[in-house]
């Protein structure tokens, strides 16, 4: 499904410095989050016009790391604004919509794409929609650590054990656990516990994500023997 909405989100982001690093690399991430939205929204049989918006969330869903590059250099939201929160406020700047867009919808997804937990005040379709976001916008993070965008590198440090053991409980790692570099690294691996589609379990298992990932992380980190438990324990599920 090709969505008519690309277009104009093209035409939005030339107002952007393309010299200025990441903005491609985010408009690329966009476009594959979409695909990745609308392969979701398909695998539980939405209806067409669900799985445009499904897509038409994925396009917007990090439409604030572009302001946010621009303001502060930087896609950190710990040192700069939280992106998603930014991507609302100007949401509606953007010449996409038209009346039947469900744009409340739209901002909550949004804004509860990157937090660690979904909002308790949601309804039901607010939930569906913001889960099919947040597992396609990880499905890519896995990828862009995968390529060379998002690069994996030597740490002096070893993965500190409140991290350890909460991948082990097949749980979700919260950003105030990480203390390295290298804990993010397996904050990245546990976003596999958050998934909530089986299209997204089983794109992870054939594509063999996971491994790869933890294979990449090892190759440079050989030292944290725990590492290799990680990845036993990971076989093994």
């Amino acid at each position: 499904m090709e969505l008519i909405e690309i277009q104009a989100f093209k035409e939005f982001l030339k107002d952007y410095d393309y010299t200025q690093k990441g903005i491609g690399l985010k408009e690329a991430h966009t476009y594959r989050v979409v695909n990745f939205s609308i392969e979701i929204a398909k695998s539980i049989n939405l209806n067409e016009k669900d799985v445009r918006l499904a897509g038409l969330i994925g396009l917007l869903h990090d439409i604030g790391r572009f302001e946010q590059l621009r303001l502060y250099n930087t896609f950190d939201d710990s040192i700069s604004t939280d992106h998603a929160q930014l991507g609302i406020e100007m949401i509606e700047k953007v010449p996409i919509f038209n009346s039947e867009e469900e744009i409340d919808l739209i901002k909550k997804a949004i804004f509860y794409h990157n937090k660690f937990e979904v909002g308790k005040e949601l309804t039901d379709r607010e939930v569906l929609f913001t889960n099919i976001i947040r597992d396609a916008d990880k499905l890519d993070i896995i990828n862009l650590y995968l390529s060379e965008e998002l690069r994996i590198v030597t740490i002096d440090e070893c993965i500190n054990d409140e991290v350890y053991n909460t991948f082990l409980s097949k749980k979700s790692i919260n950003h105030s656990q990480v203390k390295s570099k290298i804990d993010h690294y397996i904050l990245i691996l546990a976003l596999m516990f958050d998934y909530n589609f089986d299209y997204s379990l089983e794109y992870s298992k054939e594509n063999k994500t996971y491994i790869k990932l933890i294979d990449k992380i090892i190759s440079f980190n050989p030292h944290d023997s725990r590492l290799l438990d990680l990845k036993n324990f990971l076989l093994n599920m």
